[in-house]
This record gives C-alpha cells, structure tokens and sequence, in this order.
C-alpha cells in the first residue's frame, strides 16, 4: 500500500484562520490556525486490504495537534484508491 499526495498545483494547503474577540477591550486570543492536507491510500497489490483505523501515538484519530478526518475503518480492493483527509492545528501555549 502506499500512501502520497499528488496534486498539480503548488497551493496544496488550506488554511483555516480564526481570530476569538475577547471582553470588551477586544482583546484577542492566539489564533486558531488549522491546515489541511490530503492524502491517497493505494492498494497497489492483488489482494484486497481492510484497514481498521489509525492511530497517533496509541490515540485513535488524532494526536499532536494532528486529526484524521475520516478516521474510520474501511476496505481497499486490489488497486484501488482512498481519499485521507488531515489536518493539523498547533498548539501555540
């Protein structure tokens, strides 16, 4: 199985950027900034592969600021192909 990103443009992120208004002073809180970026699971032998779930550091889904997006289990059929959707936010305390 391999697992890339192949994209024909160079703006391959996106960038989500959030500001929080605080009290009355309009103070502002530390950004939330996320980036996405997705990736291709391909099956490129001649049997199929299930595959369960991911884990990041022994946590399902997500961990280090890292998410997956679509982190449940599913099939790869004999060439066949899946969409992988991550993102990633910092944590900036």
């Amino acid at each position: 199985m391999k697992i890339s990103n192949q994209t024909k443009s160079l703006n391959v992120w996106n960038f989500t950027h959030v500001l929080f208004s605080g009290e009355k002073h309009r103070q502002f809180a530390v950004p939330n900034l996320t980036v996405k970026r997705s990736f291709t699971a391909r099956n490129t032998g001649d049997l199929p592969i299930y595959v369960a779930g991911f884990n990041i550091n022994g946590l399902p889904c997500e961990g280090y600021g890292f998410r997956i997006l679509n982190c449940g289990a599913f099939h790869l059929p004999p060439h066949g192909t899946h969409k992988i959707d991550i993102e990633f936010t910092p944590d900036f305390t």
